[in-house]
């Protein structure tokens, strides 16, 4: 992605459930202006609650559901992407997004500072003023190069490259 779209959009592609707290995103995201896209990309039993929040009754939420080959093109829609869940154990939808270039706005935690490194903004997804202010500021300032270098450190290669060093390690050991 080289231009954002035309109307801010965050992006959040999780199972709608309670563990992965969309409600939290959108608490924030009802602190923005209106005009402010918010879509929320998955499927799950939390979807009928989302879908009353009072921030999709005020502001641009969309819901949509795509297949594994339709994802890229919908992280071109986004001029950020966030995943509220505080205890996401990996977060593979951090990588896509970082490869897309996108800035990612997540939830101060270990697993999400393994992953997103010196690339993520780190808030407390429960503050949604400081959670707001976080999104708004990662949807100002992009970064697509910095965003696309650390999510390489993820690539398949560089992950074989890990695990051979290590076997070689251990059967020198031995």
């Amino acid at each position: 992605q080289t231009v954002p779209p035309a109307i801010p959009t965050i992006l959040c592609c999780a199972a709608l459930s309670e563990f992965k707290r969309q409600d939290l995103l959108l608490d924030a995201a009802g602190l923005l202006d209106p005009s402010v896209r918010i879509i929320l990309a998955g499927e799950g039993p939390a979807e009928a609650a989302l879908r009353r929040h009072r921030t999709c009754q005020t502001h641009r939420v969309e819901f949509v559901s795509r297949s594994l080959h339709e994802m890229p093109e919908l992280y071109k829609w986004a001029t950020v992407f966030s995943l509220p869940s505080p205890q996401e154990t990996f977060g593979i939808v951090f990588l896509e997004a970082l490869s897309t270039g996108l800035n990612v706005v997540a939830h101060d935690a270990p697993a999400q500072r393994y992953v997103l490194g010196d690339r993520g903004r780190y808030v407390d997804v429960h503050d949604a003023k400081a959670y707001a202010r976080t999104l708004e500021s990662a949807m100002n300032n992009p970064d697509p190069q910095a965003n696309r270098a650390r999510a390489e450190l993820f690539s398949w290669d560089k992950t074989a490259e890990k695990f051979v060093a290590i076997v070689r390690q251990l059967t020198d050991a031995s």
